[in-house]
């Protein structure tokens, strides 16, 4: 159960056979209002007209707001709280206006309160980490079309290239480009290829077609405007075309 600080506490079922906090719905309730409002780190507050630093386990409490709150009638909190520390429970230092209270072995039934949250908050990241990966993992996610897409868009464009070339090679990589980037638009890419083959055909003078075996053995590849293919490379694309 979550305290006001948005911490937890630990509520045993034992407490369910404790003769003296479940005597009756009242009893436990404020019992229960004691625990959860207990706090888990030092805090300041004013206590007796001087300013004090509540320890884990210690609240400031008054009778009548407490009475408002749990709509149970005040002497009935007066009794219970009473009877909570003749049992041992709790200690009680009174003061005009408010009641500091002590929760006695608070730390021994609580003490393990940010050790058990540790787990869960692990999952929780954990799956905040699986959660960031996949959305990381979508938004790289590639854009591969169908080979009868490319021809369409080739035809449309009136493009030269080999549509089957371009498709499988870009199929072969994954769609993917050299550096593991993925493919997000394929129609750009496309264009590229178109280019490249242009700016191919125009410095070899029309002979042969621009073929993905390039990129598989010149591995750095011609930039779109400038680097030369080799010439060993070219002589042998040149016989392949």
């Amino acid at each position: 159960m979550k305290d006001k600080n948005g911490g937890w506490i630990k509520i045993y079922r034992k407490i369910l056979d404790d003769p003296v906090v479940n005597k009756d719905s009242d009893t436990l309730a404020i019992w229960l209002y004691l625990l959860l409002n207990a706090t888990h780190t030092e805090y300041p507050v004013m206590f007796k007209g001087k300013k004090i630093t509540l320890k884990p386990g210690q609240l400031l409490v008054g009778r009548k707001s407490l009475a408002a709150k749990l709509r149970i009638n005040e002497m009935k909190i007066y009794r219970t709280t009473e009877c909570f520390e003749s049992e041992h429970l709790i200690e009680q230092q009174k003061s005009n206006r408010n009641t500091l209270i002590t929760i006695l072995k608070w730390n021994e039934y609580q003490q393990s309160e940010h050790l058990n949250e540790q787990p869960v908050n692990n999952k929780l990241n954990t799956n905040k980490n699986v959660y960031n990966k996949n959305v990381k993992n979508k938004r790289e996610s590639v854009d591969a079309p169908t080979l009868a897409q490319v021809k369409d868009y080739v035809r449309e464009m009136k493009y030269t290239m080999d549509p089957e070339a371009f498709f499988d090679y870009y199929s072969a990589t994954g769609w993917r480009r050299k550096n593991g980037t993925p493919i997000k638009d394929w129609q750009a890419a496309v264009r590229s290829w178109e280019r490249r083959e242009k700016e191919f055909r125009k410095e070899n003078g029309n002979q042969g077609t621009y073929k993905p075996n390039y990129y598989a053995e010149y591995k750095s590849g011609p930039k779109i405007k400038g680097e030369q293919m080799p010439d060993e490379l070219k002589k042998k694309w040149l016989r392949s075309g």
